[in-house]
Order: structure tokens, then C-alpha cells, then sequence
């Protein structure tokens, strides 16, 4: 993924926070896009809060010896061109999921990326040419890669994947330890942090739609202390969001 695409995500992921706890500021708040923490928040009494985002993934997943994490990030950007090409043709704004097959995998080496990529588009092109979009509904896909792709009208272009690879089972401790390793490592990274901020919290997601995601349905969060270098530290994911009990360092 591009740093554009990576920035317009990580700023996608903290408006979804800032939407579902509302109370965690009074407004007025501004929101400045940075390198190092990745975005600075300006709150109405002019405290600036550093917050670092980043996502969180099974500690374990493969799929036919390919990493699922690596073959959602080939869909995406197969999604992302396909998009291109059907806007080059015309400018209706659409809300498009795709979902790939989870037994298609991606090799840059040997697939024909442009096909797809054309074949998608053509097929979008061709259904809202016949249809009227006024509620979800899907394509019935004749691409061999593709089990679906759902079509709604909108008012701002979206184009985005959803549920791929195959979920895999994992115990909840080889879970945990990937999240304490992940929180350690951004912990070691935050010291380097210039600015100077009130406070500085962590931001961590889990793409529910993405069977590379971290699962913790079964965990029980709230029971759980992590030690870390940030003043408040929160786990999203879709419309879940969870404050971890943190004990700074």
C-alpha cells in the first residue's frame, strides 16, 4: 500500500474512534496528519495528543504456503486498479465491495493482474448500465478469482475489500503474545517521538472483514494489564472499540 493509501486509512481508523466515543473529547478537535506519531490531535483546550496507529494481525495465517496478509494486500491493490480503470470510463461514484475466492491465491510472477483487474471493472461497468442502484445487491462474478462483488450507489467513491483467505484456528495465548509483542514494539518506537504532546495513545485495529485479522471473541480483554510507553492504549474493530488496561512505563 502507498503512504497516501496508508495515511487515508490510519485517518479512515481514527475518525471510526472518534465516532464511537465521542466522549473522549469536547469539540471543537482538530486532527493533523504526521509522520511520527501519525496523527496529532488539538483539543478545544489546546492539549495536543499524539496517536499512533497501527493494525493487527493473526499470530498465525496461511493459506497454500501464502501469508494472508500479503494476499489481502494483492486484492486490494487489485480493487484499487480496477477502480481506476472503471472511473477513466465514467464518473458515477459507487460503493463497491469485492470478495475473492479463499481458495485464489496471488503470485505477481504468474498471474495476469491486468486481466482481473480489466475484468472487474468491465462487469461493474456492465451492471449499473442495466440496473438501478438503490439498495446492496450483488454480481453474479463469471471471473474465476472473484466469488462476489456488491454494488451500491454513493455520494464519494469506495472501493474495498472484504472477507478473504480462510479463517484458520489459533489458541487465544499465541494470540496475546502477538499483541503484547506488537504494543512493546510501538512502545520501543514511541520514545523517539518530537513533538511536544499531553499525552500520547495507541490506536490498534483489527480489520473484522479480513480473516488475517487478530480474533479476540474469545478473550476476555477487560481482565487483561498490558505495560507499555503510551498513556491509553484501544483496540478497535468495526464498531467495537476497547480501552486496554494500561500501566505506563
Amino acid at each position: 500500500m502507498n503512504q497516501p493509501a496508508q495515511k487515508a486509512r490510519e485517518r479512515a481508523m481514527l475518525a471510526t474512534l472518534l465516532k464511537l466515543r465521542p466522549d473522549l473529547f469536547s469539540p471543537p478537535v482538530t486532527v493533523t496528519a504526521d509522520e511520527r506519531p501519525d496523527s496529532i490531535l488539538t483539543t478545544n483546550n489546546r492539549n495536543k495528543i499524539g496517536i499512533e496507529v497501527t493494525e493487527l494481525y493473526r499470530a498465525e495465517g496461511t493459506y497454500e504456503g501464502r501469508p494472508l496478509q500479503e494476499q489481502e494486500n494483492l486484492q486490494r491493490q487489485i480493487v484499487a486498479e480496477a477502480q481506476r480503470l472503471f472511473e477513466q470510463a465514467q464518473a458515477t461514484p459507487l460503493h463497491v465491495w469485492v470478495t475473492f475466492n479463499f481458495t485464489a491465491t496471488f503470485n505477481k510472477a504468474k498471474d495476469n493482474f491486468q486481466q482481473i483487474e480489466q475484468a472487474i471493472a468491465d462487469e461493474i461497468a456492465t451492471h449499473i448500465n442495466h440496473e438501478t442502484l438503490s439498495e446492496y445487491m450483488s454480481i453474479p462474478s463469471k471471473i474465476e478469482q472473484v466469488a462476489d462483488i456488491g454494488v451500491m450507489e454513493a455520494k464519494k467513491a469506495s472501493w474495498t475489500i472484504t472477507q478473504s483467505g480462510t479463517f484458520l484456528p489459533i489458541t487465544n495465548e499465541k494470540q496475546l503474545a502477538k499483541l503484547r509483542k506488537v504494543i512493546s514494539r510501538k512502545s520501543s518506537t514511541r520514545t523517539t517521538c518530537t513533538p511536544a504532546l499531553t499525552e500520547a495513545w495507541l490506536l490498534i485495529v483489527s480489520d473484522f472483514a479480513m480473516s488475517s485479522a487478530f480474533d479476540y471473541d474469545d478473550i476476555d480483554m477487560s481482565s487483561l494489564v498490558f505495560a507499555s510507553t503510551f498513556d491509553r492504549i484501544f483496540l478497535l474493530r468495526f464498531n467495537d472499540v476497547v480501552e486496554l488496561q494500561n500501566e505506563r512505563y
